[in-house]
């Protein structure tokens, strides 16, 4: 059923013509996670591994293109049971395990692996198939995909059906339906870059030697090798060159790079930081070179909005600015590949122009409107294809191109195309197109990513019953993020190469299609209620405290999605099911534990409340903590002080604003260690007047009384030698922060609270060893009152006593 080996949907940045190459394609190893599935229809039998516990299909869909939309099935394999006790399982189908059978009944399990066997008759139309089931340790949940494993006993036909997997991909990736017709209805064919404007984009002498081998410039390009004569490529290079369109900005002036070292190296650490590297590296479709293909002008243009030239999306759009786009280009130009330099021989661009027409380049790629030309190639039906002839075979003619296949990838190839199937399938399609957009490189889909990064995406294994299908649709083809905090960047890949992916999250976890069960209107009580768990009063579990609200930061170090934005994204039953047992769903979660040890009723009340205060979405009242978000722009200071991780004017983007009282706020820079200044009058504002959006940096609302001088404040030995310094992060003591940091051997605490009268603020300083000379810069200032707790000296400097668990403050207030 599901030989769903969902291979791939991040962050696939491909220039020009590179694709996945041969260490991808040769993989045929047997999977043993997974349940066998023994279909059926009226004229064929196929057997496979379903990945998953369910799946859903739409009215003339299949579970398999090779069978039509009414089919039988028998699943088969093991479960392994993690602790002995009873079990409840839930199914349409009837389900046996070790021969007996469990639907909807308990059934006392002992720990460890039990035979399973499921069978599934789906009538023509619309069907769903899941698999669910409940103990006294876990509410009811799909079974997890990662307890189901093929029984070792029996025997499954899986290698053609894993060469059928294979080939359908392979046929997609080289772009076969491109020049092979075939009566069936699947979308394998794309577009390679456009030809437009390609002659100010690409260098000649670079295009010449490409077309002679595209592997010896990238290891797993997928471009055939087509043309074989020196004469032929110089001609096609001439006439490619010829087609020129400079790379204009979106206001059409030019990109104008400036590479320097410093501008070089900040691209570095923006192509590190972004997640270009989890495709891009050494041992996945390297970079090297690129100095002789591009010149960063064109590059940065190409970077900015990639789907332009290439609208496959298989380089997909990181949202970058046109600088982002310019300092990464300088940083790819700087690798250079002298052989592709070479000076190309003096070509007919007449003659080349010719050529592309005979030779099937159009078939893949476009020209622009100016260029009136006829495709003359044409190659034979996919159904007329012979395994061993033509592309196949292991020495291809030289009338036909060479992708330098594999006998693995030929052989899977000829699988497929023997027998293509005629029946949408959208488990098989989906797998298909997760792997050609490389969706695993960055995200768990049931396995693990294959990279590891520093930040760490969200998993997608059971997203189908977690993320409504109007959120997803927001995600994958528009723009919509819910981190948009991190360095790493989700990418664009394209409205018309997205939106089909969107119902086959569902489909392949058996979810059902579209919103999904929605939480009932609640009464306005009940929306206080689940208020009052979300804040930081009595009672409550201090969500605020991790998650954003309405554009309020949460801390940084375990900060997640914007709480407003709950319903509209999450299905309710998952909802229920996370705030449960968080940690069951994903293990590596911050999010504790609430419930478990209350009585079942008190919890199922108190996560109805919860969930009461979702559903409003952005109509939700503040919660304790966060007071008097004024039209959820205006930040005002309550009761309590309001701290918030934010790119202050003045100071880095690791900033951070305190709101200690109504009418006094400040704001400490963690990268420099140093209070940066202090304001009195209203908080903040984190609406952009001019475009309503939320501010990047937002603005004060209120008048800067106190700027200390612009140095860190401390010195060590001299009055003139600035130590080395460290910041360590922050801790919360009645309300405000006590910013934590190091500089040389010394440890420093500071807080800074309001002073005892007038207008203005203490600092009060901790060291937890002073055994040298140590000042601390206060500075002077006509307008305020500075009351050190040691001595200071005339010009605005206290000598620091020395000692262990050294303490002193410095009160700052404005003159009346």
């Amino acid at each position: 059923m599901f030989n769903n080996k969902l291979l791939g949907l991040l962050f696939i940045i491909l220039l020009g013509a590179l694709r996945p190459g041969t260490n991808v394609f040769a993989q045929t190893t047997t999977k043993q996670q997974g349940l066998a599935a023994a279909a059926k229809d009226a004229k064929t039998n196929f057997c496979f591994i379903l990945p998953a516990s369910g799946f859903t299909l739409r009215e003339d869909e299949s579970i398999h293109p090779r069978l039509e939309p009414g089919f039988e099935i028998e699943i088969s394999g093991t479960i392994q049971i993690p602790t002995t006790g009873d079990y409840r399982f839930f199914c349409d189908a009837p389900v046996e395990i070790n021969g007996t059978s469990v639907n909807n009944r308990q059934t006392h399990l002992t720990s460890g692996q039990h035979n399973i066997i499921i069978n599934v008759n789906c009538e023509p139309g619309a069907d769903r198939f899941l698999l669910e089931w409940e103990s006294g340790n876990f509410v009811r949940e799909p079974v997890p995909h990662d307890i189901l494993a093929l029984d070792n006993s029996t025997t499954v036909p899986t290698q053609n059906a894993e060469l059928f997997e294979r080939g359908m991909f392979l046929f997609k990736e080289f772009d076969c339906a491109a020049c092979h017709e075939t009566d069936s209805d699947f979308k394998f064919d794309w577009l390679g870059p456009d030809f437009s404007g390609i002659g100010s984009r690409l260098n000649q002498n670079w295009l010449f030697h490409w077309l002679e081998n595209p592997t010896e410039f990238q290891t797993n390009a997928a471009m055939p090798q087509l043309l074989d004569t020196s004469d032929d490529r110089a001609d096609v290079a001439a006439y490619l060159a010829q087609l020129t369109a400079p790379p204009l900005l979106p206001n059409n002036s030019l990109f104008n790079p400036q590479p320097n070292q410093i501008r070089i190296t900040r691209g570095e650490e923006l192509y590190n930081n972004t997640g270009c590297t989890a495709c891009h590296n050494d041992d996945s479709f390297p970079l090297s070179g690129l100095g002789a293909k591009w010149n960063p002008a064109t590059l940065a243009r190409y970077l900015y909005a990639p789907m332009e030239i290439e609208p496959s999306g298989r380089m997909p759009g990181m949202q970058l600015s046109p600088a982002e786009a310019t300092i990464i280009a300088e940083f790819l130009s700087q690798s250079t590949l002298p052989a592709f330099e070479e000076p190309a021989p003096s070509g007919n661009p007449t003659r080349g122009r010719e050529i592309i027409a005979d030779n099937g380049c159009l078939n893949c790629h476009s020209l622009p409107a100016s260029e009136q030309l006829t495709n003359n190639m044409s190659a034979p039906a996919l159904n007329a294809l012979s395994p061993s002839k033509g592309c196949l075979a292991e020495s291809p003619p030289t009338a036909a191109p060479s992708y330098t296949l594999d006998a693995g990838q030929r052989k899977a190839l000829s699988v497929f195309i023997a027998d293509p199937g005629h029946t949408p399938a959208p488990v098989q399609f989906f797998s298909v197109d997760m792997e050609f957009f490389r969706c695993n490189t960055c995200h768990d889909i049931f396995k693990p990513a294959t990279v590891d990064l520093d930040e760490t995406p969200p998993p997608l294994t059971g997203s189908g019953f977690k993320l409504r299908e109007s959120w997803l649709e927001q995600v994958l083809c528009e723009t919509k993020r819910i981190r948009p905090w991190l360095k790493l960047r989700m990418p664009e890949f394209g409205v018309d190469n997205m939106s089909p992916l969107v119902p086959k999250f569902a489909a392949t976890t058996g979810a059902e299609h579209g919103e999904g069960a929605v939480i009932p209107k609640p009464t306005q009580a009940d929306v206080s209620k689940g208020i009052q768990l979300i804040g930081r009063g009595f009672n409550g579990f201090s969500c605020i405290n991790c998650h954003d609200f309405k554009g309020v930061p949460g801390k940084p170090d375990t900060r997640g999605p914007d709480m407003t934005e709950f319903y509209d994204r999450l299905k309710a039953d998952w909802i229920r099911r996370w705030l449960h047992d968080p940690p069951r769903i994903l293990p590596e979660t911050p999010m504790p534990r609430f419930f478990n040890e209350l009585p079942p009723a008190m919890a199922e009340t108190m996560i109805d409340n919860l969930r009461a205060a979702l559903w409003a979405g952005d109509n939700m009242p503040v919660p304790t903590g966060l007071e008097n978000l004024v039209n959820g722009n205006h930040i005002v200071v309550g009761d309590q002080p309001v701290v918030i991780r934010a790119w202050m004017p003045g100071a880095s983007p690791s900033s951070i604003a305190v709101g200690l009282t109504e009418q006094q706020s400040f704001c400490f820079d963690t990268s420099t260690c140093r209070l940066m200044y202090a304001w009195r009058g209203g908080f903040l504002d984190m609406e952009n007047p001019k475009t309503g959006a939320r501010n990047r940096q937002p603005d004060i609302l209120g008048v800067e009384y106190y700027s200390p001088p612009n140095t860190f404040p401390f010195r060590l030995e001299t009055t003139n030698n600035i130590p080395a310094f460290n910041f360590k992060g922050y801790q919360i003591t009645n309300g405000t922060p006590v910013f934590l940091y190091q500089m040389d051997n010394i440890k420093v605490r500071e807080q800074i609270t309001p002073a005892a009268e007038g207008l203005g603020i203490k600092r009060t300083f901790h060291l937890d060893s002073v055994n040298t000379n140590t000042w601390f810069i206060t500075g002077v200032f006509d307008d305020l009152t500075l009351t050190p707790s040691i001595d200071q000296t005339n010009d605005g400097i206290l000598k620091i006593p020395q000692g262990a668990n050294v303490s002193f403050s410095t009160t700052i207030q404005l003159k009346l």
